[in-house]
């Protein structure tokens, strides 16, 4: 299929939340109420994520990931993929505004541009990379906000060193399935879309 592998930076931000080991996937928080997000140290990050956001209210969904990384692994999930296909309910959700993604030191990196590609169950598409020329490479910069579409084509690199490093990503509200082994909100934020069994996939890689 013909996609728009989209990445824009939109801003910068230093201010890293103490270190706390917090790992929640998909968790259901408030756009427009910092504190939905139970966590107190990463409340600030949230909000400014949400700022940037292209919509001002409504049921998002952050994942935060704090780890300290060996030198030679990677963070997140490696491999050529897109976060907005497979699991995530098909081709059209987070079509409209996608998700923002900071992290406090580079990780990954991303392609802009137009290509053909098959993608398998969960969003992999390895088998595009011989096409890759003929996008613009991004380099996910630390400290860096970028807003990404359903289809960004993306994936993490090994760390050079040891390293100390937090991830958000906030999915702008979507009443695509939400799945059984995400974090619920203790709050009592519920998600908008159906509740799925938990998926094989998530076992796998830090999503």
């Amino acid at each position: 299929m013909r996609i728009r592998s989209r990445v824009e930076k939109l801003g910068i931000w230093h201010d890293i939340p103490q270190y706390s080991g917090t790992r929640v996937m998909m968790m259901p928080v408030l756009l427009e109420d910092a504190d939905s997000l139970p966590n107190r140290f990463w409340r600030s990050t949230f909000a400014m994520l949400a700022n940037h956001a292209p919509v001002r209210r409504g049921v998002a969904y952050i994942t935060i990931d704090e780890a300290i990384v060996k030198a030679g692994e990677c963070h997140r999930r490696p491999g050529l993929h897109v976060d907005g296909l497979g699991g995530w309910g098909g081709p059209s959700p987070w079509a409209s505004s996608g998700m923002l993604l900071w992290a406090s030191v580079r990780g990954a990196h991303a392609w802009r541009g137009e290509l053909d590609v098959e993608f398998d169950d969960d969003g992999g598409c390895e088998g595009a990379r011989a096409s890759l020329n003929g996008l613009t490479e991004v380099p996910l910069q630390g400290g860096c906000v970028y807003q990404c579409g359903p289809f960004t084509i993306h994936e993490s690199v090994p760390m050079r060193v040891e390293t100390l490093r937090s991830f958000a990503r906030l999915s702008m509200p979507s009443d695509s399935p939400w799945f059984e082994g995400y974090t619920p909100n203790p709050l009592g934020v519920k998600p908008t879309g159906p509740i799925l069994p938990r998926r094989v996939a998530q076992m796998g890689y830090r999503a």
